[in-house]
């Protein structure tokens, strides 16, 4: 749809959209419309078609520092969210060995003889981890 309205817009309109595109780009919240529009119009037309924009080159320097921001902050994002899943996988580990003595069962005469054996065993366990 996006490339279909960009191939309809005259050479002025274009470069008019990318000046718009250059402030857009500046703000966090509108980065993601501006490099989706940007990436339709270097893929839609040839690079020799956009040399022809007057203002191109001062458009792209507009351009670069932000969307480089903009990387290192989707990269950091990324990031975190290993740690995240890190985390909750830890967390999962920790709620499964929680399960795990309280899953077994001991019959009603092991319980009320050995129940002290079973907590060191316990403790031995917790000593070798």
């Amino acid at each position: 749809v996006i490339m279909s309205i960009l191939f309809t817009l005259s050479g002025t309109e274009i470069e008019k959209l990318l000046l718009y595109v250059r402030d857009w780009n500046s703000n966090a919240k509108y980065c993601y419309v501006s490099q989706t529009i940007l990436a339709h119009v270097f893929r839609g037309f040839t690079a020799e078609s956009l040399v022809k924009i007057p203002q191109l080159k001062q458009i792209l320097q507009g351009l670069i520092p932000y969307t480089l921001r903009h990387n290192q902050r989707i990269e950091s994002f990324i990031e975190q969210s290993y740690i995240i899943d890190y985390a909750l996988s830890q967390m999962n580990l920790l709620t499964e060995e929680e399960k795990l003595p309280s899953n077994t069962e001991t019959s009603p005469t092991e319980s009320t003889s050995s129940s002290l054996p079973s907590s060191t065993t316990k403790s031995k366990e917790i000593e070798h981890t």
